[in-house]
């Protein structure tokens, strides 16, 4: 198995796309999840740059298909499972709903939504919770919303802070790169590889 640094990174995209896992790649580096999920991002990008033979940037909206099954092969190639999910923005109203209806079948919880009139299309959700034992039911929210993945992307975990008020770091998987467009919105994020998935039978 080949170590990989972040200085040698741009040679990785110019090679044979390699096995699951062939490359380990360290992290040594990263102060947190948070930061973990801002240098693999960085790969990504430099990754769909470079197979682009663009030097300077790549429009999300021109990604191709194929672009995205050639970039997320090289990551795996690195241990990194990439999620790259598109959604309308009816869908974006759907997920942030079954998210709310969950939550709000708590009795501390409330939820008033702002709407576009036109489209019925949720622009706005705020939480009210009506108890002052805040660890609790933060705690009752947390393992909620873990059904909700999507929905915690695309709300930012409804701007609750559950480092603060449980102490738990938000784990990869949670953060994402988001990129809205005229009718639809892109995510992408990115998780550690399966190694019963993708390792070798």
């Amino acid at each position: 198995m080949k170590k990989y640094v972040l200085g040698d990174i741009k040679n990785l995209f110019k090679n044979e796309i390699q096995k699951p896992f062939h490359y380990d790649l360290t992290f040594n580096n990263a102060k947190n999840t948070k930061d973990l999920f801002n240098k693999i991002s960085e790969i990504y990008k430099t990754g769909l740059v470079s197979l682009s033979g663009n030097n300077n940037e790549v429009q999300v909206k021109n990604i191709t298909y194929k672009d995205i099954e050639k970039i997320n092969k090289y990551m795996l190639s690195l241990g990194i499972e990439v999620k790259y999910i598109k959604i309308t923005d009816y869908e974006k109203t759907q997920y942030w709903t079954y998210l709310l209806d969950d939550l709000v079948k708590l009795p501390e919880i409330k939820a008033n939504v702002t709407l576009d009139w036109k489209t019925q299309n949720i622009i706005t959700s705020e939480l009210k919770i009506t108890t002052k034992k805040k660890k609790e039911i933060f705690t009752k929210i947390y393992f909620m919303m873990k059904k909700h993945p999507v929905a915690r992307q695309l709300t930012n975990d409804l701007g609750l802070n559950f480092q603060k008020e449980l102490k738990v770091e938000k784990e990869l998987k949670h953060y994402s790169n988001i990129h809205k467009f005229k009718d639809e919105t892109h995510l992408i994020s990115f998780d550690f590889a399966n190694m019963a998935k993708y390792g070798k039978k």
